[in-house]
């Protein structure tokens, strides 16, 4: 079974972008989970011991102030009660604060029991120093030992376990801040490994494919190469065999006509001009199939005189058509092709003009060369009906026409002009307005100045 490529490329390249996008994907949940792990961290667990080590601190520092308070009320000493009063609202202070922080679902017992215990210190320790402020000593250091050191244990037992619970959940945060890190490389990693993979068969199925194209390219080009080739050889053979009868009947008319009546001869004028109709057509047409012949090396041909012998031929043909055949002055120069080269390019395009004149007004069609610097630019203007739009793109392209004005022709005279440019190293184009004319133009490089030899000098005389 064949396996489609494209399918197949399509797929790896599909596969290496649903990594990269998956890859992405991952990293951001991982960066998710990392960055709530840390806000657990930094923003409940250590600062929960924090408070809690304070508490408990403060619960022992309380404790002590408060019997040294007592000790010194019944010796009689003056003493500091604003340092307790300090101590017992910084004691409540530090377990506020940790109330208030984030509260977690194991923890919520813990923080019913730390309310309890030091609700009852602070009421202990309030008991026993109304006890002093009464005078009952005994009483209140019963009250001090027994209750408020009962409940101060209390209080350190459970920060105590506050600190611990909230250690071993920072440190199982700081486990799954690993695990999530390394998950995350591995999986990273084997992302990048199944993309490279599928990157490198994409790669190989690329390389494949276009390879598969350009022999399909290359053997389309050889095949079109050969079938122009045959189309060449096939036109130019018939094209000769058709004109070698052709000579023949005209002469046979010619003959005839010379021995005919008046009304005989009338009737083979007309066959006569048909043949030179038929012959000008299979000019054409061989002319076409010998266009991409390359130019002969060191070939000249002088722009004046080729102008000059097309524009004389031409004069009875633009008389007939009531048609000013105009020429600019032409320069002394001369262009790399052959004399008959050049004498078809300007022939095509400027019988081209006269032939689709029209009945346009006025009646125009202007030769001159133009000097490009490296070549030189033959343009034809007439004051014709201009060619369509939709044509100007396929105007140069073999049995393409540009209107339907009553001439003979097969369409293969611009076709010739834009194949024996480019075949000679120049190009071919046209501009055109409709209603407005057209000028049609071709350009061939300028040939090398001809080597004159020199003239040996003459002997001085003495």
């Amino acid at each position: 079974m064949r396996i489609n490529s494209s399918r197949l490329l399509f797929g790896a390249f599909a596969t290496v972008v649903a990594s990269f996008v998956a890859a992405g994907v991952l990293e951001q949940y991982a960066s998710r989970d990392v960055d709530l792990a840390s806000d657990a961290i930094i923003s409940n667990a250590a600062p929960s011991i924090e408070h809690l080590a304070a508490l408990r601190s403060e619960v022992w520092q309380s404790e002590f102030l408060l019997g040294d308070w007592l000790e010194k009320h019944a010796s009689g000493r003056k003493a500091d009660d604003a340092a307790v009063e300090a101590s017992l609202q910084r004691l409540t202070d530090d377990e506020r604060r940790y109330l208030l922080l984030p509260r977690l679902p194991d923890e919520e017992g813990l923080r019913e029991e730390l309310q309890a215990a030091s609700l009852a210190y602070q009421r202990a320790a309030q008991r026993a120093m109304d006890q002093v402020e009464l005078g009952s000593y005994a009483r209140a250091r019963r009250t001090l030992d027994e209750d408020v050191r009962h409940t101060a244990d209390t209080i350190v037992e459970i920060a105590y376990r506050g600190i611990r619970f909230n250690a071993e959940r920072g440190g199982a945060l700081a486990r799954d801040i690993k695990a999530i890190r390394h998950r995350a490389i591995v999986l990273g990693w084997a992302l990048d490994a199944m993309c490279g993979v599928f990157a490198v068969f994409a790669a190989a199925l690329l390389w494949r494919v276009l390879r598969r194209a350009q022999l399909l390219t290359a053997e389309n080009e050889r095949l079109l190469k050969r079938r122009a080739d045959e189309l060449e050889s096939f036109s130019g053979r018939v094209a000769h065999d058709i004109l070698s009868p052709l000579q023949v009947v005209q002469f046979s008319l010619s003959a005839a006509a010379r021995s005919a009546d008046q009304k005989a001869t009338a009737s083979l004028a007309r066959g006569q001009r048909a043949l030179k109709r038929v012959e000008a057509l299979t000019d054409g047409l061989l002319a076409f199939a010998r266009a991409a012949a390359k130019p002969e090396p060191g070939a000249r041909a002088d722009v004046r005189e080729v102008v000059e012998e097309v524009v004389d031929e031409l004069r009875e043909d633009a008389c007939q058509g009531r048609v000013s055949l105009l020429v600019q002055p032409l320069p002394n120069e001369a262009v790399a092709c052959e004399p008959g080269i050049l004498t078809s390019l300007v022939s095509n395009l400027a019988r081209n003009a006269l032939k689709y004149m029209g009945e346009s007004l006025p009646r125009e069609v202007e030769i001159r060369v133009v000097d490009r610097g490296a070549r030189l630019r033959f343009e034809v203007e007439d004051t014709g009906p201009g060619v369509a739009p939709e044509l100007l793109g396929r105007i140069f392209e073999p049995y393409v026409r540009g209107g339907n004005y009553g001439v003979a022709g097969l369409g293969l005279g611009l076709a010739t002009v834009r194949r024996l440019a480019e075949a000679h190293g120049g190009e071919a184009g046209v501009s055109s307005k409709p209603g407005a004319g057209s000028v049609f133009w071709f350009e061939l490089p300028k040939a090398k100045a001809e080597a004159r030899p020199v003239e040996p000098a003459e002997p001085m005389l003495h």
